[in-house]
């Protein structure tokens, strides 16, 4: 993401639509093995959501940034907090979660 943390928010499905351009797609394989759909915009190279691959409901961790309600979606959770940088603040109130 290019920053010390990134913001999303997950959506399922039948509540996530995109208003305008079709993304391009690529598939990232964790250490795990587990296969995640990271979404683009084919214009501008914005990161859109990622998802699962594969059959079954999506849900989508869609980038804050690229939604037009972003001022309503305020985080209440902090995943993969134990590589967060130590000259980062604690976000008070969020449940904080240390891997995935």
């Amino acid at each position: 993401t290019g920053t010390a943390f990134r913001v999303t928010v997950p959506a399922p499905e039948e509540h996530y639509r995109i208003t305008k351009g079709t993304p391009k797609i690529y598939i990232k394989t964790a250490a795990s093995g587990a296969r995640r759909a990271q979404a683009f915009c084919g214009e501008c190279g914005s990161h859109l959501y990622a998802t699962s691959v594969g059959d079954g409901p999506k849900v989508y961790g869609i980038r804050v940034g690229t939604t037009r309600q972003r001022e309503q979606l305020i985080p209440s959770k902090q995943i993969w907090h134990r590589s967060a940088l130590p000259w980062l603040p604690e976000f008070g109130g969020m449940t904080t979660v240390e891997e995935q």
